[in-house]
């Protein structure tokens, strides 16, 4: 894949070699019109184009207008091949893209907490219009990482304000609440997605980027890409077992710290002008894309969405690690949905619980539930299912905890459970365009958010499969109460 991306890259260097390196005695006449057919070389464009000084023109036609696509092609030529000259040193690429259209000086860009790169200017800011519309694409990419760097912030620090909440909720008598952390460790890469997902939504729906049949296609490439890459880079921000010791409150901060340097790093390397980067950075930009995203688009949301993707996580995790006979399950069910038990549960779960953890989904009824039992020598005496400390619809609804529900939890495990096969064990890819477990998909990677199949990966299964476990398999059988054999001992 880097090879590739490093064959792009380089095509579009090198296919403009021939392009103009700015006009400084370009005529400043009236400019000219694209929509009117005159065309002119980028170089030569003023800023009394009326697709420049007009700015209710779409974002792809003022690109267009002034030869843009050019005009980035001269500047990735010049500094992959400029060499400084004497008295001269390397600037970072971002303030080389600007002082090559004679921009304002110190686009800090590479620097996701910088702020010299959050401010919009205006054609005459710089000499090029093609530049102009350049930079503030950068601007506009820099707001939204800066948006999402904060918004994590937030979110840890209004977790870190919960972690005693939680864990008497969810986790009851923990003594080593750390290790909830220590259990969703392999998540991270998947996590940091779809906190990159999220944003890049977001930015889809506010800028109606694919309602424009021009951009549908590059756009789809270009944000997954920019999905991939955001979890390529998490990978080198894994947090260690040892990031994640002591207690609650250390660890998810630890946890969370992390993801915002890997934020940081995406940053810093999608602005680095590495020949594996331009051609991403590119695709961000390409036909006036970011133009038209509003200044400043509201990502305050993430902090709540950041939550919601933590604490999906953590959740479960901590009903598999709590103290006590906790087997934690989702029992999947062909009754009509109800909120008491019906058919072969009858008799089996109270009616209060019922209520309190169904979920209605697929024409099936699902519970999230724990087992309690009594057997002896593979006669089953007795059975029922009962809640788990805190999964209730009065604790998960609401808002709390991010805004974490019983069907998020359920309709991402059983739609993964679909994706496998109808069975347990489904491995939720990095690039995953998954929507539902019937195949269908969506627009880019993880658009289903927390209910992406396989997000969460509680243990599925029906009241035979369940009834057999709890018939010859105990708690200590990995896969329990949910494990598949046939025979009558459980191997």
């Amino acid at each position: 894949m880097a090879a590739i991306k490093s064959l792009v890259s380089l095509s579009l260097l090198t296919s403009v070699l021939s392009s103009p390196l700015p006009n400084h005695g370009a005529s400043s006449d009236v400019g000219f019109s694209l929509i009117k057919d005159r065309a002119i070389v980028w170089s030569d464009a003023t800023c009394s184009v009326q697709e420049i000084t007009d700015a209710s023109y779409r974002p792809d036609l003022r690109w267009n207008a002034v030869d843009s696509q050019s005009a980035w092609s001269a500047v990735a030529n010049s500094w992959n091949s400029d060499a400084p000259g004497d008295g001269q040193t390397v600037l970072p690429f971002p303030m080389k893209v600007s002082n090559f259209f004679h921009g304002p000086e110190h686009m800090n860009c590479q620097d996701v907490g910088d702020g010299t790169c959050n401010t919009m200017i205006q054609c005459d800011d710089t000499s090029f219009p093609a530049g102009y519309l350049i930079l503030n694409s950068f601007v506009s990419i820099h707001q939204i990482h800066q948006n999402r760097y904060n918004g994590l912030n937030n979110a840890m620090n209004q977790m870190q304000n919960s972690m005693g909440k939680f864990t008497e909720t969810f986790a009851p008598q923990i003594t080593d609440s750390a290790l909830i952390m220590r259990e969703i460790l392999s998540s991270f890469a998947l996590v940091i997605g779809l906190g990159s997902a999220y944003s890049w939504n977001t930015v889809i729906k506010t800028a109606g980027i694919f309602s424009n049949d021009d951009w549908r296609g590059v756009a789809k490439d270009a944000f997954n890409a920019a999905v991939t890459f955001a979890i390529s880079t998490s990978r080198d921000h894994i947090p260690t077992a040892a990031d994640l010791q002591n207690d609650l409150t250390e660890a998810m901060g630890n946890f969370v710290g992390k993801w915002m340097e890997a934020e940081a790093d995406y940053v810093n390397k999608i602005f680095s002008g590495q020949v594996g980067t331009l051609s991403d950075l590119y695709g961000l930009i390409q036909d006036g894309m970011q133009g038209a995203v509003p200044t400043g688009t509201d990502l305050a949301t993430l902090k709540d969405e950041a939550q919601k993707i933590v604490y999906t996580k953590m959740i479960p995790a901590a009903w598999k690690v709590a103290p006590g006979e906790y087997s934690p399950f989702i029992l999947a069910t062909d009754n009509a949905c109800s909120s008491v038990g019906e058919g072969d549960l009858a008799g089996h779960i109270d009616d209060s619980t019922a209520a309190q953890t169904h979920v209605c989904y697929d024409n099936k009824i699902f519970y999230v539930v724990t087992p309690e039992y009594r057997n002896d020598k593979g006669n089953l005496i007795d059975w029922k299912v009962n809640s788990l400390p805190g999964g209730t619809y009065d604790n998960l609804s609401n808002g709390n905890w991010g805004g974490v529900t019983l069907d998020d939890i359920v309709i991402s495990s059983w739609d993964g459970y679909k994706l496998n096969g109808n069975q347990n064990g489904y491995q939720l890819p990095d690039s995953s365009e998954a929507i539902d477990g019937n195949g269908n998909t969506g627009n880019i990677i993880f658009e289903a958010g927390t209910r992406t199949p396989g997000f969460s990966g509680m243990l599925v299964c029906d009241i035979a499969t369940l009834t057999r476990n709890l018939k010859y398999c105990n708690r200590n059988y990995a896969g329990f109460p949910c494990r598949q054999f046939s025979t009558s001992t459980c191997n």
